[in-house]
């Protein structure tokens, strides 16, 4: 992974600690929102690796990606709330 790559993923991940501590906090509106952000940036990075042709990398990264997906999933359906990965939840 090159350092663009490698920046991002970082970024990715501290917006993800900082949904987990909202999650812990029972800040569920909070949380949906970190994780996203983080979800979109982990694409960004998937996109990068697609083409640098790193497929461990990539199964990594979208390994760690869909398990946010998940999070936001359960936590929209749990608390009604309204995103992109849950489009039955809105209004």
């Amino acid at each position: 992974m090159h350092g663009a790559e490698k920046g991002t993923l970082q970024q990715a991940l501290s917006m993800a600690q900082e949904a987990v501590k909202l999650d812990t906090a029972k800040d569920s509106h909070g949380a949906v929102r970190a994780y996203i952000q983080s979800i979109k940036t982990l694409d960004t990075v998937i996109q990068r690796l697609i083409s640098s042709s790193l497929p461990d990398e990539l199964q990594r990264v979208t390994s760690i990606r869909d398990t946010y997906i998940e999070r936001v999933k359960l936590l929209s359906q749990r608390y009604s709330i309204p995103n992109e990965f849950n489009p039955q939840s809105r209004s």
